[in-house]
């Protein structure tokens, strides 16, 4: 194989790998929102003036700056918080290493399976140190929030179509319902 054509190939391979890896940059806050908000009970909020906090209970699970460079921090199990914290991407978070939270400060370093499986571990630590009749809470308002939703839907397949004054009386009718 000619130098030429090594030479190509090895600069389509650093092309796909920069592609990939700034796709799933630019996707990360809403990666993130997407998965930290479909755990039952997981509110976002704006906190410090540019972080975006998820939290189960007003109690955190996972913060990302909202400025670039993207990082997120989120809290780990005892065991593994000394095996991340010096791991390549990953450092202690400030202010937040003694409650054992880790910074991910390269997210390519993590893949869409283990960011899953890291914010579902973090909310589940967070959780389990709710009361029990809060996490039992929890549970029955992500079964209320999905019938909602479903009735949300179903009640604008059904304006659909009509004139202004008709969704109104239908939304009033609803609302009476409940």
């Amino acid at each position: 194989m000619g130098i030429r054509r090594k030479w190509k190939i090895s600069l389509r391979r650093f092309a796909l790998c920069a592609f990939t890896c700034s796709t799933f940059i630019s996707m990360n806050i809403e990666f993130l929102e997407q998965t930290c908000t479909s755990l039952p009970g997981a509110t976002t909020d704006v906190k410090w003036g540019n972080d975006l906090v998820f939290s189960v209970a007003e109690k955190m699970f996972c913060v990302c700056s909202m400025d670039p460079p993207f990082k997120a921090s989120f809290k780990v199990p005892d065991a593994e918080f000394e095996e991340l914290s010096v791991r390549d991407g990953f450092e202690p978070a400030p202010y937040m290493a003694r409650a054992k939270w880790v910074l991910v400060t390269n997210p390519s370093k993590l893949n869409r399976k283990e960011w899953e499986e890291y914010l579902k571990q973090s909310y589940d630590l967070v959780k389990s140190k709710l009361s029990k009749k809060l996490q039992e809470t929890l549970g029955k308002a992500q079964g209320a929030r999905h019938k909602v939703q479903e009735s949300l839907a179903k009640a604008s397949l059904s304006t659909m179509g009509k004139s202004k004054s008709d969704a109104k009386s239908t939304r009033v009718k609803s609302k009476k319902v409940k």
